[in-house]
């Protein structure tokens, strides 16, 4: 397991042999299980089975309270400090609200959250480097982590000023999501939001922190690394269900953004399925 920073904690569990115990503080711990894999599980699932969180879930804990989670191996644990989040927290509203309150009604619940998944993938994926840049990259991850969180899943959430409204960025966000194997134009989902292109750009990267291009550049990476682990399918055949031009636009961008290229970051992953 390893971990990083006073803000930002990231872990790896290893094995199941001994639960990890989270001691009270006032923070929040994101849990992200293994992705399922055929053969992962029994087929033939007990209704105990429905009381587990599914492989692939992501979990919210309130640390406030002492935790003891088992987990299976490969399990990724990210720790958020209230600090962190309140500072993340004064993007979206004035007010003086905890943001581990705020985010009450996600604890507990299982989350199908794929924002989550890829940046905790992203982060755990640097936890076997001790260099100085890997920590700092932990905690950019931790940031738009909790930036993500506040933004969907807090209820007491408003707009950042000049940023989107909570029904216009769910409508932004979900409009690309449905088109990443096309092309889609900024001022289709600008009109979608009831605003001009040039006002959509600027309130999405309010609210983001990024831009409306590179928040889709993201999901489609996502969804390229989906495929890549459950699908047999080429590179180039991925590149175009993923909307990228061809599969040497493909390996720009993903290499630009994973610091290496899609070939090598799939023989990683069936390194890793491979181990006992």
């Amino acid at each position: 397991m390893g971990s990083d920073g006073t803000d930002v904690a990231v872990s790896r569990v290893e094995t199941s042999d001994s639960p990890p115990a989270f001691a009270r503080c006032d923070g929040l711990l994101v849990q992200v299980l293994p992705t399922d894999r055929p053969g992962d599980r029994p087929c033939d699932a007990a209704v105990a089975e429905r009381h587990r969180p599914s492989y692939g879930d992501v979990l919210l804990v309130d640390l406030r309270q002492p935790q003891s989670i088992a987990v299976p191996p490969g399990a990724i644990h990210i720790v958020l400090q209230r600090a962190l989040l309140g500072e993340i927290a004064a993007c979206f509203r004035a007010g003086r609200i905890n943001p581990l309150d705020a985010l009450t009604d996600a604890y507990g619940r299982r989350l199908s959250d794929d924002t989550i998944r890829d940046l905790a993938l992203r982060a755990s994926a640097t936890l076997d480097r001790a260099d100085r840049g890997a920590t700092v990259f932990r905690n950019q991850l931790g940031r738009a982590l909790a930036a993500h969180l506040l933004a969907t899943y807090a209820d007491s959430a408003e707009p950042a000023r000049g940023g989107l409204a909570p029904w216009q960025l769910k409508r932004a966000q979900d409009r690309m999501r449905q088109a990443l194997a096309q092309t889609l134009s900024l001022p289709t989902v600008a009109v979608a939001c009831g605003l001009s292109p040039s006002h959509f750009a600027r309130a999405f990267r309010c609210s983001t922190g990024i831009s409306p291009h590179a928040w889709l550049v993201r999901q489609r990476l996502a969804r390229a690394k989906d495929l890549m682990r459950a699908q047999d399918l080429s590179l180039a055949d991925i590149a175009l269900a993923c909307g990228f031009a061809d599969q040497s636009h493909f390996t720009r961008v993903f290499a630009r953004e994973e610091a290496m290229s899609p070939g090598r970051w799939r023989r990683s992953i069936e390194r890793d399925a491979a181990k006992p």
